[in-house]
C-alpha cells in the first residue's frame, strides 16, 4: 500500500512539472498562441462624437471621437489582459491613409521594446483577469480622420507568468460625424 501511495505522488510531481515546463526560463502556456488568437476577439462596435465635457478633457490632443470596443474571450480558461488601471485594454494606435497598406502607430516605440508590451511596463499598469466565456466593452477616445483607417490593440496573456501576445481589431473607418 505504501509504495502504490508513493509511486501516485511521484506521478503527482512528474506532472506538475509538465505543466509548468519551461523553455528558456519561460513558462509555456497551456494552449498555443495560434490557439488563444483564435478564441480571443477584439472587435470595433461603433462609433460617436465626444460630447462637450469629453471634448474639454480630449480635444487638446486632438482626440474628437469615441470608439466602443469589445474585448471576448471565448477560451475555455480565463486570459488577462493589460490595462491603466482602468479596464480600457492597452495597446497600440495604428492608422494608415486609405489605399495604403503600410501602418503607422502610437506611441511610435511600438517594436522597439523586445519582449510584446515591454514598454507598458511599471506601476502604470496592470493585467486585469478575464474570465472563460465572457466579455468587456469600454470605449476609446481618437481622432476622426475621413482619410484614414484605424484599428486598435490589446495585449494578452494567458498566464502571468508567460509572454503576451498582442490582438489586433477589426480596421475601421471614421465616419462623418454632425
Amino acid at each position: 500500500m505504501k509504495h502504490k501511495i508513493i509511486i501516485a505522488v511521484i506521478i503527482s510531481f512528474c506532472f506538475i512539472a509538465l505543466l509548468n515546463l519551461k523553455v528558456n526560463g519561460q513558462v509555456q502556456p497551456a494552449i498555443s498562441t495560434e490557439k488563444l488568437r483564435s478564441c480571443i476577439n477584439y472587435s470595433v462596435l461603433s462609433q460617436r462624437p465626444l460630447n462637450q465635457e469629453e471634448f474639454k478633457l480630449f480635444g487638446k490632443r486632438g482626440l474628437n471621437i469615441a470608439v466602443k470596443m469589445r474585448l471576448s474571450n471565448e477560451c475555455n480558461s480565463q486570459v488577462y489582459y493589460l490595462t491603466g488601471y482602468t479596464i480600457i485594454g492597452t495597446g497600440y494606435r495604428f492608422f494608415r491613409k486609405k489605399g495604403e497598406t503600410e501602418w503607422q502607430y502610437s506611441p511610435p516605440t511600438r517594436g522597439r521594446g523586445g519582449e510584446p508590451a515591454a514598454e507598458f511596463t511599471g506601476v502604470a499598469y496592470t493585467w486585469l483577469e478575464l474570465p472563460a466565456n465572457s466579455a468587456v466593452e469600454y470605449e476609446i477616445r481618437d481622432w476622426n480622420n475621413l482619410e484614414e483607417e484605424h484599428a486598435f490593440s490589446v495585449f494578452i496573456k494567458e498566464n502571468l507568468e508567460y509572454k503576451s501576445i498582442e490582438i489586433v481589431s477589426n480596421v475601421f473607418q471614421s465616419s462623418k460625424m454632425k
